[in-house]
């Protein structure tokens, strides 16, 4: 699966090393239930009282030629829009962007192309015909006979910096394969570092041993999933029985039970942890771990053939396979509600034909960005729900540096992936401190020229230092809502020198840490771009330039139901949370809850993903 879900792997991601978040669907399918929708049988949810974006003297059944409007053609959905459509509905998936993807539509420059967000995947094709990947992306693709061609490769390296107060770096190499894993961390660390390792992963995989039976195809937010689990998946439903305590329990907390007590262990899943949900173990959820290690060692961790765009190809192709459409520069401005308060159509800002009707809205965009798309310019609405929305905890954001470089002389058996913490003296989640590096050329030579390597490095960066170059920026003030900032020339000439002078200072992290796996990178970039927290808040319509919530075990990420009846969410915002194969699941989640269950368990079937 996808990897890091957090970083390597997130998106938007954005980003553990396999999809581990989607051990939250399995363990809870989310904090709202939701019933059939009338696209498929009659409503039989009460219309709660709530308020939103637009109200309008609008009849209750909407007449527009779509059986869905998906928001945002981020990979959430986009497998919303393709899962519909297999089941039989016509979608229109609406991206404010001129690209689809998200956080993952990258671009191209001076002949190199560069990943925005995640490169790290695992899963994305079977490891054998008798053994189906778990991956939820991989089962999209697979619900609409799609495919993706991928390069498969065995490792990647961490890097511990000033280790144990040396002054200098730890390399060490991680494996998917698990012996092999626990080999390195005992060549690396010594003896009993590698014995509590084991340890960690034995009962972590004993965890993913009953997990694994459960597939993300068979989840929906909805009570109907209890009595599937357990006619369906009894088995894997018994199996979890001695490991209920662990399972939604911090991680950190099942490390102290198990003894695994070894600073330099600690550290190590410290920094799995953090790759994996942005938070460390005493604040992530123990299921999510054990879902990543045990996928990881079962499967094939591998880069897609023309990366990540190749994914965001073959959805598109999905949605399109089955009537489905796709309107870029399509930007929303609010969400359209019937008399009775339901979503019933979007609002354009352009076009012949500005609302656009429909029965079911589900929104890819982030809690926040929902939100104000809901809220914008109503004076009735949801108090109580914007409050719940502006405590939502936001992972920070980023500064990310792409480069494009000579590769004369460097060794062929180049590492592609790496993650480096530059001083261990200091937190993994301190800005700057932890650095994700992909060279995505390693695998793909169509990356980038014919003798050169394209890399894309990018570390956490707070954003409220950046707010203040918000004027520079107008389509970011309008975003907001705001007035734009009237500049003279020379002052906006001054904030833009102040501006670069600081994105300067705060790459130099990430330069740092290139230096440690090219020592003479320097010489060698040809190509070099900088951004901060504001490019991508500008580039990926995110709240602030964030990933996505930072939601801390035990507590649990809401489900695919808004208060607003007939709009759904899927993406990062909502159970499992952050990273690829999450978001992916959170498509599960919501498309299944809003079908026949009939239709649900075929999908299953046509899988193979029947428990035997």
């Amino acid at each position: 699966m996808a990897q890091p879900s957090f970083l390597f792997s997130s998106a938007g991601g954005g980003g553990g090393i396999a999809s581990a978040s989607l051990a939250r669907a399995q363990i809870s399918t989310g904090t709202r239930a939701s019933k059939v929708h009338p696209i498929c049988s009659p409503w039989r949810r009460s219309h709660i009282a709530c308020s939103a974006a637009v109200r309008e003297n609008t009849s209750d059944t909407s007449d527009g030629p779509y059986d869905a409007v998906v928001i945002g053609a981020g990979i959430g959905g986009l497998c919303a829009a393709v899962l519909l459509g297999v089941y039989g509905r016509k979608v229109l998936v609406v991206e404010s962007h001129s690209t689809s993807g998200g956080v993952a539509h990258g671009y191209e420059r001076a002949g190199y192309v560069f990943e925005t967000g995640p490169s790290f995947y695992c899963g994305l094709t079977d490891a054998s015909p008798d053994r189906k990947s778990l991956n939820p992306l991989k089962m999209v693709f697979d619900a609409a006979g799609l495919q993706v061609e991928c390069v498969p490769y065995d490792k990647f390296v961490y890097h511990f910096g000033n280790h144990n107060g040396t002054g200098k770096f730890k390399r060490v190499e991680i494996f998917g394969d698990n012996a092999k894993y626990v080999r390195s961390i005992g060549q690396a660390f010594g003896h009993n570092a590698g014995q509590q390792m084991q340890t960690f992963i034995s009962q972590m995989n004993r965890i993913f041993e009953g997990m694994e039976g459960v597939p993300a195809a068979t989840l929906e937010a909805s009570p109907r999933v209890a009595l599937r689990l357990f006619t369906k998946h009894a088995w894997s439903m018994f199996k979890l029985l001695p490991f209920v305590s662990d399972v939604q329990a911090p991680l950190g907390r099942t490390l102290a039970r198990l003894g695994v007590k070894h600073e330099d262990v600690r550290r190590v899943i410290d920094l799995e942890a953090f790759l994996l949900s942005g938070m460390l173990a005493d604040r992530t959820i123990t299921a999510e771990v054990a879902f990543m290690v045990g996928e990881r060692s079962r499967s094939l961790t591998e880069f897609p053939v023309h990366g990540t765009r190749a994914i965001i190809d073959a959805l598109e192709q999905g949605v399109r396979k089955y009537g489905g459409e796709i309107r870029l520069n399509a930007h929303v401005e609010q969400v359209v509600l019937d008399r009775n308060g339901a979503a019933s159509g979007v609002r354009m800002r352009r076009g012949e034909n500005p609302v656009i009707r429909a029965p079911l809205i589900i929104s890819n965009a982030s809690v926040w960005d929902t939100k104000n798309l809901l809220l914008n310019e109503n004076e009735r609405a949801d108090s109580k729900y914007a409050r719940h929305v502006d405590a939502t905890p936001a992972v920070s954001s980023f500064m990310h540096l792409h480069v494009g470089f000579d590769a004369s002389g460097l060794s062929s058996e180049l590492d592609g992936h790496h993650a480096l913490v530059l001083d261990c003296s200091k937190s993994i989640e301190d800005p700057g401190n932890t650095v994700m590096v992909s060279i995505a050329s390693v695998w793909d030579s169509g990356a980038a020229p014919a003798g050169k390597h394209v890399a894309h490095l990018y570390t956490l960066e707070e954003y409220g230092e950046w707010e203040k170059y918000v004027p520079l920026y107008p389509t970011l003030v309008a975003r907001r809502g705001g007035s734009r900032v009237k500049l003279s020339v020379e002052q906006k000439q001054e904030m833009r020198r102040e501006y670069d002078a600081k994105k300067r200072e705060r790459v130099a992290s990430l330069y740092r840490a290139l230096r440690e796996i090219i020592p003479d990178i320097d010489a060698r970039v040809e190509v070099e771009q900088i951004g901060s927290p504001l490019t991508h808040e500008r580039y990926t319509r995110r709240y602030r330039g964030s990933y996505g919530p930072a939601i801390a075990a035990p507590a649990r990420f809401p489900g695919p139901a808004t208060h607003v009846p007939n709009l759904y969410r899927v993406g990062d915002s909502v159970v499992p949370g952050i990273g690829v194969p999450a978001v992916a699941a959170s498509a599960f989640l919501c498309v299944n809850s809003l079908v026949e269950s009939s239709k649900v368990e075929a999908l299953v079937k046509k899988l193979g993903l029947e428990q035997k």
